[in-house]
């Protein structure tokens, strides 16, 4: 079923879809609304002044609000099958040939926002919507400043769109020490920030625009986000 569209079959699915709209408000929807949910379909590359860094909210508002069954990115004109000159830019690279547009921004983003969340247990991510980890601001549609904090606290995560500081309570973080990163999907790249004492709020000042605060138990040693995939223990209830 949709999650701001079509819902007469809703009751008949186990998975919901999300589609268009606000991100941030039907995420939270699709979230409380108990079933598992994807982001379907929302802003598209190249087209309607979208920028990149939508682009990457669209996906980190899925996931630290919870889609966790995944989120859907589309480009013009490959969606279009056609020509679509009248869409959108079709003359200028990386939008002139499907081969170009396989390097371009928004790919590479949400590329790099699938390896950041592969790196840590995102299967128990649980969205921060009760503003009981981060106690900034979080303002609102594709300008939320998502964030997650794992089940047991080993990993929260912070979307920063912009510069604007970013307040967490490091208690809600496992461990005496929270290890602290920027991440950037622009380019995969992560900035070791050290460590911190969990004993009360902190604030993060984002270096530039873009950025994803990632905050983990300094006691597991985690690589730098991004860089690896995340090993979870074996399934033992999997039927054999």
């Amino acid at each position: 079923g949709e999650i701001g569209g079509i819902d007469s079959y809703v009751g008949l699915v186990d998975i919901h879809a999300v589609y268009a709209g606000d991100p941030s408000a039907l995420v939270r929807a699709a979230y409380l609304n108990g079933k598992p949910f994807m982001y379907q379909e929302g802003l598209y590359e190249n087209e309607h002044g979208t920028t990149a860094v939508d682009l990457e909210s669209q996906a980190l508002i899925t996931y630290l609000g919870g889609g966790l069954v995944g989120h859907t990115y589309g480009s013009c004109p490959l969606w279009f099958f056609s020509n679509a000159t009248t869409w959108c830019n079709t003359q200028s690279a990386p939008f002139n040939t499907w081969q170009n547009n396989l390097n371009s921004p928004g790919s590479i983003g949400v590329g790099n926002v699938g390896k950041l969340m592969r790196s840590r247990s995102w299967r128990s991510m649980v969205p921060d919507y009760s503003n009981s980890t981060v106690l900034s601001a979080k303002n609102s549609d594709i300008f939320y400043r998502a964030a997650a904090r794992e089940a047991n606290g080993e990993t929260v995560m912070v979307w920063a769109r912009d510069t604007t500081p970013v307040t967490v309570d490091l208690r809600r973080v496992h461990g005496p020490l929270a290890h602290a990163w920027w991440y950037s999907p622009a380019n995969g790249t992560s900035t070791d920030l050290g460590n911190f004492s969990t004993t009360g709020p902190l604030s993060f000042i984002p270096r530039a625009s873009r950025l994803v605060l990632v905050l983990d138990d300094a006691s597991l040693g985690l690589a730098a986000p991004g860089t690896t995939t995340y090993s979870f223990a074996p399934d033992t209830t999997a039927p054999t």
